[in-house]
């Protein structure tokens, strides 16, 4: 019987000719036989392509291919990009293929996903293995990681991203559009700008959209809305408070402040989410190509 993990040669090729790409143009009677994609016929082969499938897309593809063609695969890929596509990955399935990749390269991809994503794989990791990833990435990710894994997962400091765009009151709309350039990496993570005062507390929470539409040379506190402060939790805040109040503000994310209302990260809604449903329930793609 066909392993339920891999959809078949026709229809993994159908869903690359769909996009585009002749990278993967075998049919079933290619396949090893064990209903996973054999590694061989990777190497050589056209595979511009898939930089147009989505991560969710690239992770079914991955989570379908044997150890070895997995890591093949992955030495394609730019790490950014791989790293979006283990981010999508099953838990068992991420731990495994990080296990497979070997320490080096390991820490490599782990290193390169959003820190609350990165975090999330990490925490799946035995503490061994877990100290060995972060002794290999760069001495400043391997704190912000670790500081991170200090906080119970349970708890809105254990779901946070600490990707944050910060400004100024005193500082222009067009001032703070440029340097949003410098985190356009971090897109999916930034939705709001938050505003510090001279101590670094949190005066405002001016969301992107009004950056876009507001005038360049207006500053950053004219956007400030008194009537509508910004909603923020504590870091030892419990999960089902974090839910709620996401819920009760309509916003689209939260702010997590020290005692002194210095920001320590932001809850997205997605983030939520995660902790809901233990997996995204993204569309397979036997369903895809049916």
């Amino acid at each position: 019987m066909q392993d339920r993990r891999f959809p078949g040669g026709r229809r993994l090729a159908a869903l690359f000719a769909r996009h585009g790409n002749g990278w993967l143009a075998h049919d079933s009677a290619q396949s090893s036989g064990s209903g996973q994609v054999p590694a061989a016929g990777w190497l050589g082969t056209s595979h511009t392509g898939l930089g147009r499938l989505r991560p969710a897309e690239l992770a079914d593809v991955l989570e379908g291919l044997s150890g070895p063609g997995r890591q093949e695969l992955l030495a394609y890929l730019d790490v950014e990009v791989a790293a979006d596509a283990l981010e999508e990955m099953a838990p068992g399935e991420l731990t495994a293929l990080l296990r497979d990749a070997g320490p080096v390269q390991a820490a490599r991809l782990v290193a390169a996903m959003e820190p609350d994503e990165a975090v999330d794989a990490l925490r799946g990791l035995p503490p061994e293995e877990r100290a060995g990833l972060l002794g290999r990435m760069p001495p400043k990710t391997r704190l912000e990681l670790a500081r991170l894994l200090g906080y119970p997962g349970d708890q809105a400091g254990g779901i946070m991203t600490i990707v944050l765009a910060c400004a100024h009151p005193g500082e222009t709309v067009e001032q703070v559009r440029r340097r949003l350039t410098g985190q356009a990496g971090h897109r999916t993570e930034i939705d709001s700008v938050a505003v510090l005062d001279e101590s670094g507390r949190l005066a405002g929470d001016v969301p992107v959209f009004d950056l876009l539409v507001s005038d360049g040379g207006r500053p950053l506190a004219d956007l400030i809305d008194p009537e509508n402060p910004p909603v923020t939790l504590r870091p030892d805040a419990a999960l089902d408070t974090v839910a709620a109040t996401l819920m009760e503000s309509r916003r689209s994310s939260l702010l997590v402040v020290d005692d002194e209302g210095r920001p320590l990260g932001r809850i997205l809604s997605d983030d939520v989410l995660d902790t809901v449903v233990p997996r995204r329930r993204r569309l397979r793609f036997p369903r895809l190509l049916r």
